[in-house]
């Protein structure tokens, strides 16, 4: 999703508030999805000092395919 950030200002205040709203919950839905369809995403997400190694992603592309969730290399 493009955003043009000068048409938003000449929004109204009312509408730009909601317009906002809306953006920050579309971004928090992202979030969530790719949290729940990717192991490292929700790894990084409840463990956020996670230092992340090159084995760290050949386990989680496994257990993305065990799960029938496609995000592997």
């Amino acid at each position: 999703m493009q955003i043009n950030l000068e048409k938003i200002k000449k929004l109204p205040p009312d509408v730009k508030r909601d317009f906002m709203k809306m953006a920050l919950k579309l971004d928090e839905k992202k979030k969530i999805s790719k949290i729940q369809s990717d192991f490292l995403s929700f790894v990084k997400h409840m463990w956020p000092d996670f230092i992340q190694g090159p084995h760290h992603k050949i386990v989680a592309n496994k257990f993305n395919r065990f799960t029938g969730i496609s995000g592997g290399l």
